[in-house]
């Protein structure tokens, strides 16, 4: 990116950085090229890698799409690099009726942007590049959800024996100050130790025992003897799955590894489709996830155990790039969103299919702790 280095010893471009400095709304910047931009000049370099602003005029310029085919979104190699010079050139597109400036400055503000005074009010740019407000979640420093974790947090490797695995989701507290960690009811039953990590990843023995199953529970497996054409879904169907274990002998933090603190629960009703979610589970690590809509059911088989469960209205979990959104092991780990500089906890990962992945609603869950006979009262913060 030698082709942005002359932009920063712009006189107006270090005053803008100077005052985003001073700003206590403002995690940080960044400079980068303009994605139509640059997905003009990658499709037309193919054509003509020494003159590329020749080639976009003669295939490219009177199309009413854009960006062209070739995405620069889609991570490729460049042909040579890009030059100061340039970035002198700004294609016309009919679609826009102007052309665009080629670089993009990106102010990058934190969630709870309102309260920390607004953003920064900066001049002007005089038509170089275009200035952008952005918020952003709060960004942390990340370390392998696999590895021994202490203290305990949310969004690491647990287990019950050699086998099993999952992911902790999230640590809560009672009234008394006592932490508890929840994960899936089909990771840890009761009566189990918990292991952190699981021996899967490397943990086993008392050294990395850090607590016992107090509650847990599972939809109710389909009778081996019924047909899958004729089994009664909504006999079966089963909102909770979830493992409610007691914490011991290591100290815990009420924190999701690489997201942060959890203040609250986001209603289900309050999803919206294509709502940004996130999670970190053991495999899969950190996740931008999307909400794929109303699902009333949708069963799931238990490759372990051979058995199928149907779980009532569970989250449908997607990927916005067409990845899998989850994978095995992440089972247990809390799908979030944020709100503000903290995150509030929508719900928890139980499987997928390789194309989506569910999870339980975290208002189902925390009305499952807070019933009889548990009776439950647990704390975020």
């Amino acid at each position: 990116m030698k082709c942005l280095v002359p932009l920063l010893e712009r006189e107006d471009v270090r005053s803008i950085i100077a005052r985003c400095r001073e700003s206590k709304a403002v995690q940080g910047v960044n400079i980068r090229l303009n994605r139509w931009w640059l997905a003009a000049w990658r499709v037309a370099e193919a054509y003509d890698p020494f003159e590329p602003q020749k080639a976009y005029e003669e295939h490219w310029a009177e199309w009413d799409l854009y960006p062209p085919s070739g995405s620069s979104t889609i991570p490729r190699l460049p042909i040579r690099p890009i030059t100061p010079k340039d970035l002198d050139w700004q294609p016309r597109h009919s679609f826009y009726r102007r052309t665009l400036p080629p670089i993009v400055f990106t102010v990058r503000l934190y969630p709870n942007v309102a309260q920390l005074g607004g953003p920064p009010v900066l001049g002007g740019t005089q038509g170089v590049f275009d200035l952008i407000y952005e918020v952003c979640p709060l960004a942390r420093l990340y370390a392998g959800p696999q590895s021994s974790h202490r203290p305990v947090v949310g969004g690491i490797s647990i287990g019950v024996n050699p086998s099993d695995s999952g992911t902790l989701g999230g640590v809560v507290r009672d009234d008394m100050g006592q932490y508890y960690g929840i994960t899936c009811g089909h990771i840890a039953l009761s009566p189990n130790n918990v292991e952190q990590p699981s021996q899967t990843d490397g943990g086993g023995g008392s050294a990395s025992t850090i607590g016992s199953v107090v509650h847990a529970e599972v939809p109710p497996p389909f009778p081996s003897y019924a047909s899958a054409m004729k089994k009664d879904q909504k006999k079966y169907a089963g909102q909770f799955d979830i493992s409610i274990f007691k914490i011991s002998n290591v100290k815990a933090k009420q924190e999701i590894l690489k997201l942060g603190k959890i203040n609250g629960i986001m209603p289900t009703d309050d999803l919206e489709q294509d709502h940004r979610l996130e999670m970190t589970g053991r495999t899969s690590d950190w996740r931008v996830l999307a909400y794929g809509g109303i699902t009333p059911y949708h069963n799931l088989h238990n490759a372990i155990t051979g058995e199928t469960y149907c779980y009532e209205n569970p989250l449908m979990l997607r990927d916005s790039s067409g990845s899998q959104p989850v994978q095995p092991g992440d089972s247990g780990a809390w799908v979030c969103t944020p709100a503000g500089p903290e995150y509030v906890w929508a719900g928890m990962v139980v499987g997928g299919d390789g194309q989506v992945g569910f999870a339980v609603s975290a208002e189902a869950l925390k009305s499952w702790w807070e019933d009889a006979p548990r009776s439950m009262s647990l704390q975020f913060l």
